[in-house]
């Protein structure tokens, strides 16, 4: 702390007392000012660190589905055949049945914490469109095109 406000090497310091309560006051501010980034990079780290479980799940979800060969369409055609209420949308018996029909090879548990990374709103049903959009983002769009 002391080497933030002082030059060289101690060479020049204050001498008065009005002179050392400045310099102290500028060094708590300064350690104070320096600590700011700290703890901003800290958080993010935090953060990142908690994402760190979703991202893995949906990295190791996108390399089974290459593993077996199936493409963002075969995805949204898989929805349509394994809809219980024939709507497309899935619920999480439908879900799960699905990706054993895939040979996703998932546990319970991570079959659940994948339902619920897709389940936008907690609805109790996830769409195709949202699934292919969070794993195949480039691919959404030739799928299902927007409408004017």
């Amino acid at each position: 702390l002391v080497t933030m406000t002082t030059v060289g090497y101690g060479d020049y310091y204050p001498k008065t007392t009005p002179g050392t309560l400045a310099t102290s006051a500028l060094m708590v501010a300064g350690a104070l000012f320096m600590s700011i980034p700290v703890g901003i990079v800290g958080n993010a780290f935090g953060h990142v660190w908690e994402d760190r479980d979703r991202l893995l799940l949906m990295l190791r979800t996108k390399k089974r589905l290459a593993q077996w060969g199936y493409t963002p369409h075969d995805v949204a055609t898989f929805f349509e055949l394994f809809s219980s209420s024939g709507d497309g949308r899935l619920t999480f018996r439908d879900f799960e049945r699905m990706t054993k029909e895939m040979r996703l090879a998932l546990s319970s548990k991570r079959t659940r914490q994948l339902f619920k990374l897709f389940d936008e709103g907690g609805r109790g049903t996830v769409d195709p469109e949202n699934v292919v959009a969070i794993l195949f983002p480039g691919a959404v769009y030739d799928i299902y095109p927007m409408s004017p």
